[in-house]
């Protein structure tokens, strides 16, 4: 997708993208403002109160260190800086040669080392490896509202999202795996209550804290939707708690909402996230919660240094996110709103949670998915906490738009439209979504540098 872009926007701009800092920033603090990963850290809530609202005060440290790891990495292994430079396309070379040019021009030169170029194409590989292995964790995702069929095809419509190909190799590509596995690991901790996927998902929720504050709604989410599945579910409950003899060889750990593993679940996840803050602080010497409450306010500044019209950007945000998602998968998210149907679980008779078949669990997910998908997503936009690049900065949310659509498919298959036969559909809706992905990818641009 990516090289059918025009020839400046290919896999070349991301030397450009990562290297410059009105693009990015991360990597020239890392080469040449601080080398030393240990004093970044020291000083680094100092660093935060300088009031940078752009790339470097509205972030946590976490983007910074992993290109001092990456650099680490690059200068130590022969073995991997021969296969980067093996495997840098030419569009990627020609972009690092006119970096060098310019590096070479300026009042104090910056040669361009083979390092450079190496880490900054590991770099991209790595944000395109992370954007496609998103599909693993979408689809146990969908697979908790949706049948395998319908799963494969709402997976198989993330990678034709033409922000993707925009805006790799930004670490805004990279979010949305992080944000994809910390949601699976405790949903799937909350439904059995696992003790270890509940601590997994605490740690993974800390390392998206460590790279961006836009983690923030994904917890709200998580956490909204692990309620409001329970609460659904027991819907179903009998008031009895009578468990009828045929169902005996159902596992009966949902029959109680919160019982104490689930608080155990709940306590797990909690210290997965809290201890390596507090590690951290007492070994790296930065307070991560001063640095997160520091970031906040910066970002928070931006709008008093760049003022936008509020109302303004309620209207354009839908658009662009639109552009940025593909008008099918837009459609298909939109409309499922028509399936918040409570009346369908409580008006059926009421039966313990185990007894539940597949298809009324999927269906109970369904409905608790849409419901914190519009909430979550609608205070973001009508709270007005981005008003700009929502194509690129809501990146980490597009996979929401995906399991929606895969849900509103899952409803059409199993309802009374026959305009086409069932694989017809699906094939239209790919070939549809693709071709509006690579005419918008073709049309436009993420990035507005000019490196000369």
């Amino acid at each position: 997708m990516q090289e059918v872009a025009p020839v400046k926007n290919r896999l070349g701009k991301s030397a450009f993208v990562l290297y410059y800092t009105n693009s990015s920033g991360y990597y020239t603090r890392a080469r040449y403002d601080e080398s030393d990963p240990a004093k970044l850290l020291k000083g680094y809530e100092a660093l935060m109160r300088e009031g940078d609202v752009l790339h470097t005060g509205t972030h946590p440290p976490g983007l910074f260190l992993a290109f001092h790891g990456l650099l680490r990495i690059c200068d130590s292994s022969s073995v991997l800086a021969s296969f980067l430079d093996a495997t840098q396309p030419a569009s990627f070379r020609e972009a690092t040669d006119v970096i060098a040019a310019n590096n070479l021009r300026r009042r104090v030169p910056i040669p361009l080392v083979p390092l450079d170029k190496r880490v900054l194409w590991l770099a991209t590989l790595l944000v395109m490896v992370s954007a496609s292995l998103a599909v693993v964790p979408l689809f146990g995702l969908l697979r908790r509202t949706c049948s395998p069929p319908i799963a494969w095809v709402g997976t198989s419509l993330w990678p034709s999202l033409p922000a993707l190909a925009i805006f790799i190799p930004k670490s805004d590509a990279l979010f949305p795996l992080i944000g994809l596995v910390l949601l699976w690991c405790w949903l799937t901790a909350w439904d059995n209550r696992s003790i270890l996927l509940s601590l997994i998902s605490g740690l993974v929720a800390w390392l998206g804290m460590l790279c961006s504050l836009a983690f923030i709604p994904v917890l709200i989410q998580a956490f909204c939707l692990s309620i409001v599945t329970t609460f659904i579910q027991q819907l179903f409950r009998r008031e009895d708690n009578h468990i009828p003899e045929d169902a005996k060889h159902v596992d009966v750990r949902g029959s109680a909402p919160f019982d104490s593993r689930r608080w155990l679940c709940i306590a797990t996840g909690v210290l997965g996230f809290v201890l390596p803050t507090f590690l951290m602080w007492g070994f790296a010497k930065v307070n991560l919660l001063v640095v997160w409450w520091l970031n906040y306010g910066n970002h928070a500044g931006f709008y008093v240094q760049y003022p936008r019209s509020h109302w303004k950007w309620l209207l354009a945000n839908p658009v662009e996110l639109t552009f940025s998602s593909g008008f099918p998968v837009v459609f298909l998210a939109a409309s499922v709103l028509s399936c918040l149907r409570l009346s369908e679980f409580t008006g059926r008779r009421r039966v313990d949670v185990a007894e539940l078949d597949q298809d009324e669990r999927q269906k109970g997910n369904a409905s608790a998915t849409v419901i914190c998908t519009a909430v979550v997503w609608g205070l973001l936009w009508l709270t007005g906490k981005n008003s700009g690049e929502a194509a690129r900065l809501w990146l980490l949310f597009l996979p929401w738009l995906v399991w929606l659509a895969a849900i509103q498919l899952e409803r059409q298959m199993n309802g009374k439209m026959k305009f086409l036969p069932s694989d017809w559909r699906v094939l239209t809706l790919l070939a549809v979504q693709f071709a509006v992905s690579l005419l918008t990818v073709t049309r436009v641009s993420g990035f507005h540098s000019d490196a000369g």
